[in-house]
């Protein structure tokens, strides 16, 4: 992060937001509606108010196509048997990127955030226990979804249908179609989206582009199932193997296929 300063050592963690502080309250007028909106909220970065997303943890991470483009769905858990959710929703993005291991046990919990202007609308860091998320995106939504307090943001969709269907990306009737294919043995980042019995589905943000990973090519050896698989959120390098007859985009992750 470039303002917000996190220390760990055998007692804990220490954050240090006031330099960032110091700058949103300068510059939160270069950061889009949404961003400044959520960076501005007295609850966010208060973090001895009940309701500020701190220590909220991981819990998914999903990919869906809309009216609007690209949507990233960041969603945290609170505490207890039921727990109400943190629910940060971006639009147009145009990078993805986790750093980590952030579906495992412990959960991964978020120590603090950062949002800051880009070029593509504003880049936003998260820093969990379990190692970093950053998105970059137009802009983007925050709220609670279910209970909070009576001050507190609420996810925008809490009661509304999204403005576009959610996409299964091995839907071959609905998934989305790339408009440039990716030559085969092109080397790619991509970001590990959901999983399923058959492989697991990736974004390829450098490319715009869904794609999907058969169970023997996500790694050498034997796999037992999908407690093998890159947690939901993984970043991971795959070369392109080319496209099926639906058009989609299929890779491995395996690094015996990989060069070098």
């Amino acid at each position: 992060m470039r303002y917000v300063t996190v220390q760990s050592s055998n007692g804990g963690t220490m954050t240090d937001i006031r330099p960032y502080l110091e700058w949103l309250g300068a510059h939160a007028d270069e950061l889009p509606p949404g961003a400044r909106a959520f960076a501005l909220d007295p609850e966010h970065y208060d973090f001895s108010h009940t309701w500020c997303p701190r220590s909220a943890s991981f819990d998914t991470m999903s990919v869906q196509f809309t009216d609007d483009g690209v949507e990233v769905i960041l969603v945290l858990a609170a505490w207890g048997g039921a727990p109400p959710e943190f629910v940060l929703r971006y639009r147009g993005v145009s990078h993805v990127e986790s750093d980590g291991d952030h579906g495992g046990y412990p959960r991964s919990g978020l120590l603090v955030d950062e949002l800051l202007p880009h070029p593509d609308g504003v880049i936003h860091e998260l820093e969990f226990t379990g190692g970093t998320i950053t998105v970059v995106a137009r802009d983007l939504t925050a709220g609670w979804r279910g209970e909070a307090g009576p001050e507190s943001p609420r996810d925008p969709r809490d009661e509304v249908r999204p403005s576009g269907p959610p996409v299964d990306l091995h839907d071959a009737d609905h998934a989305p179609v790339a408009d440039v294919e990716i030559p085969s043995g092109t080397v790619v980042d991509c970001t590990v989206m959901c999983h399923h019995p058959f492989g697991m589905g990736v974004w390829v943000a450098d490319h715009g582009q869904f794609g999907h990973v058969d169970v023997p090519a996500i790694r050498d050896g034997k796999i037992r199932g999908v407690e093998d698989f890159p947690t939901i959120g993984t970043r991971v390098r795959a070369v392109a193997r080319g496209y099926s007859g639906s058009r989609q985009l299929r890779l491995s992750t395996r690094p015996s296929d990989l060069p070098g």
